[in-house]
């Protein structure tokens, strides 16, 4: 007996209650009571997406796993500084050396996955930033432009081309970071990032009257955070409205000052209303355990991996986030060697075999996939509804949500190394419904439901109880 077979066979044992054979006690009960009607709050459906993507030569096999996982939307760079030609300073742009005024001499090649992610059925979001060394006052790509006319030129250029393609333009990346007023005559960042948001505007929208945009990601520990200097002068800005910025883009990563799961929405709308901009949608346009590690247990091969991730876009639905990306959809595993040019970076989603040309994604995919298709929060904006609780044990998180269709599921995950049973009470769905229960771990991607026998209460509640695994994600579907 294969080890799926195995786990099927466990789901079947724990949901008929004879669980106790297994693990020599009775599991942690909790009893829940959820409202499918009391609306609470709301979360969007382009929760389940990712930066960046693989090689054109791992596309044709991944794309499409990335699309059945449930993947829907994707986050890339406009990579000006690698579209236009290589030249020598502004100058030569003036006076076209090289025919490098004609956009048929670029290189299109960096915006054609964004095409493909399109096309694949994916959301996109495309970001405005960095500078041709040629352009810039510093001599780099986090530099200044000298002239913003000739930028906001190329700017317009590679946006006509593909704004087709693109349903969300996010403006710079990690100011802290990637950002610097060297060598020019600004004095402060915020005034820099602000006369270059005004006039990239311009044209994005002279090109799509009403495409959403806005930015910036200022990072928690550089600038003072998203409440900080930066982010003050540039909201600061009479010319920044709720007209022209659409919605803000936040970077969660534990090392960045707030341990990723326990960063939320409310502290990040708290931070903008200071400036007046707390009603602005929030996406977590990058996110991750850690930047500068993508060796704990918590990233590609991690133990942790799914309930990681299952945790943060579960505590992050019901406080109301907009989007997430997470970082990253690049190769993470490289099995029997590597290719040349292949987009990889240990943070990723899949593994690559090199030899064999075909690569499959890793557990914390499963979690997507549970939560985008097989309860359905990625095909539209969601619902998140009342859903209370007795005594939760530390490392169990459980939510509550009605889905676009208006289907409701119920989400546990479970992070101890214990079996946790839940014995839920939902009012406001129909006595009719079916009740299936979908479990993901390390090594299975719950895909096979099992069956639970819902019965009424004296309150024309539907009660269901359900075992959760140890080290668990698990979803509770009510069929209509």
């Amino acid at each position: 007996m294969n080890y799926c077979k195995l786990a099927l066979l466990a789901c079947s044992i724990l949901a008929s209650g004879t669980h106790s054979a297994m693990s020599g006690a009775e599991p942690a009960a909790i009893e829940v009571s959820v409202d499918a009607e009391d609306v609470v709050n709301t979360c969007g459906h382009l929760l389940f997406g990712g930066c960046h993507a693989p090689s054109f030569a791992q596309m044709p096999v991944i794309m499409p796993q990335f699309i059945d996982a449930g993947i829907n939307t994707i986050r890339l760079d406009f990579e000006i500084e690698n579209i236009v030609p290589k030249i020598g300073s502004v100058q030569e742009y003036y006076d076209n050396v090289k025919d490098c005024r004609n956009p048929d001499t670029w290189n299109w090649e960096p915006m054609e996955r964004l095409v493909l992610g399109k096309k694949a059925g994916m959301a996109t979001m495309a970001i405005i930033s960095y500078c041709p060394t040629w352009l810039s006052y510093n001599g780099k790509t986090s530099g200044v432009p000298k002239d913003l006319g000739v930028y906001t030129e190329l700017v317009r250029e590679i946006y006509s081309r593909y704004a087709p393609y693109i349903d969300y333009v996010e403006f710079y990346n990690e100011p802290g970071y990637f950002f610097s007023i060297e060598g020019s005559p600004y004095t402060t960042v915020s005034r820099a990032l602000a006369d270059m948001y005004v006039a990239c505007h311009e044209v994005v929208n002279d090109i799509t009257p009403g495409k959403p945009m806005g930015g910036l990601s200022v990072v928690t520990h550089s600038d003072g955070g998203v409440g900080g200097s930066t982010n003050m002068g540039f909201f600061m800005d009479k010319r920044i409205t709720r007209d022209n910025f659409n919605f803000y883009s936040h970077h969660v990563y534990s090392d960045y000052g707030i341990e990723t799961s326990k960063e939320t929405v409310t502290r990040v709308k708290q931070e903008l209303s200071k400036f007046g901009f707390g009603d602005l949608p929030v996406w977590f346009t990058e996110w991750s355990s850690s930047i500068n590690n993508a060796a704990d247990s918590v990233t590609y091969t991690g133990s942790k991996a799914h309930t990681f991730v299952g945790k943060c876009l579960v505590r992050w639905m019901k406080d109301g986030l907009t989007g997430a990306h997470h970082w990253n959809l690049m190769r993470a595993i490289a099995l029997r060697g590597s290719e040349a040019g292949e987009k990889a970076d240990g943070h990723g989603m899949y593994a690559w075999d090199a030899s064999a040309k075909t690569g499959y994604l890793l557990p914390k995919a499963y979690v997507f996939k549970l939560f985008s298709r097989t309860l359905g929060l990625g095909k539209a904006d969601n619902e998140v509804v009342r859903l209370d609780a007795g005594d939760v044990p530390s490392g169990v998180d459980l939510g509550a949500f009605v889905n676009g269709d208006g289907v409701p599921s119920v989400i546990a995950v479970n992070e101890t190394s214990d079996l946790v049973t839940i014995k839920l009470a939902v009012a406001g769905v129909d006595s009719g419904v079916s009740v299936e229960q979908y479990t993901v771990t390390q090594y299975s991607k719950g895909e096979v439901p099992v069956k639970l026998t819902p019965r009424t209460d004296s309150d024309d509640r539907i009660t269901v109880e359900a075992v959760i695994e140890p080290m668990s994600v698990c979803g509770l579907k009510f069929n209509k």
